[in-house]
């Protein structure tokens, strides 16, 4: 090896090793949130299915089981705020907003100005045909 070869800059290597931690970060949050929404589906389906078993009494609920039932509700309730939060941080869920809005912009320019085109397209023809 001769010394004429250039050596790596040092600042490369730790700008990789940063950008290689915060995937690891990042895959390790959406890691520990799909499992949190596996978790609550599996509660749901097992609150929902509790809720059939309880035995409806028309006339006479006791206070045992309503008392129950408002857990089991409460809790169905929470489980299900937690499933609507869904996989996607707030970042990525405003980015693909963003993307969405931009698409349609573009979309309706598109329509817009390729309307215009065929319409002096059309006054064109007639005007010299």
């Amino acid at each position: 090896m001769s010394q004429s070869e250039p050596k790596q800059p040092e600042g490369e290597f730790e700008e990789f090793e940063a950008v290689l931690h915060d995937t690891e970060r990042s895959l390790l949050e959406l890691k520990e949130r799909y499992e949190q929404i596996c978790q609550a589906k599996q509660r749901q389906t097992e609150i929902q299915a509790s809720l059939l078993e309880i035995p409806f009494q028309e006339n006479f609920p006791s206070p045992r089981l309503e008392k129950q039932l408002q857990n089991l509700q409460e809790e169905l309730q929470e489980l299900s705020i937690i499933l609507e939060s869904r996989l996607l941080s707030d970042e990525e869920n405003q980015g693909l907003l963003l993307a969405q809005v931009l698409f349609i912009e573009v979309f309706w320019q598109v329509v817009r100005f390729g309307g215009v085109g065929v319409i002096l397209g059309w006054l064109l023809k007639t005007w010299a045909g």
